[in-house]
């Protein structure tokens, strides 16, 4: 740092360590059956977990008049969960038409902590100006008709999209 006359009168000297973790898996399912040549009826099924975290630690060390020793640490944790699934089914009509139906379902969950402590004297104290904890869901159920009609060589396709939603969303963050 300078002081008014642009002479360095202090140094702040930071010396920081971050370990991180990451874990994840997944399944999918996918499945089709076909009636005949006019009809099929499909299913996907997918499945996500994510498992992040990571260990932090500072030491911040002020030289010069005033100086000091700041110690922290942080620990992050994180998880995140996806899970969908969908189902539609299709079927030409008369002419060129074809009427398709589906069916959604996603579910998303994330848990995310930041937990921060500070070194006080001879003990950890939790820093409660950094520390959180943040909590989000979601679901998404929607359903959806399509119909439409390939058109002839040169004119316009016609068709027409039906879709009813339902959404729910639920998130906080709060102090730990």
């Amino acid at each position: 740092m300078e002081n008014a006359a642009g002479v360095t009168d202090s140094v702040i000297d930071t010396k920081s360590d971050n370990k991180s973790h990451w874990k994840s898996g997944g399944a999918n399912f996918n499945w089709r059956t076909v009636f005949d040549a006019s009809r099929e009826l499909t299913a996907d099924i997918d499945w996500l977990v994510y498992h992040l975290g990571s260990e932090q630690s500072f030491q911040n060390t002020l030289s010069g008049p005033g100086g000091y020793n700041e110690f922290i640490q942080g620990n992050l944790p994180s998880d995140l969960h996806i899970f969908s699934a969908k189902l539609d089914y299709a079927q030409a009509l008369f002419g060129k038409a074809r009427l398709t139906a589906g069916w959604k379902t996603s579910h998303v969950t994330t848990d995310n902590v930041a937990d921060y402590l500070y070194k006080k004297d001879s003990g950890w104290v939790q820093d409660l100006g950094k520390t959180n904890h943040f909590l989000y869901t979601e679901k998404f159920r929607p359903f959806m008709v399509i119909w439409r009609k390939r058109p002839d060589a040169g004119k316009c396709r016609e068709g027409c999209v039906m879709s009813i939603p339902a959404m729910s969303r639920i998130s906080w963050v709060m102090p730990c």
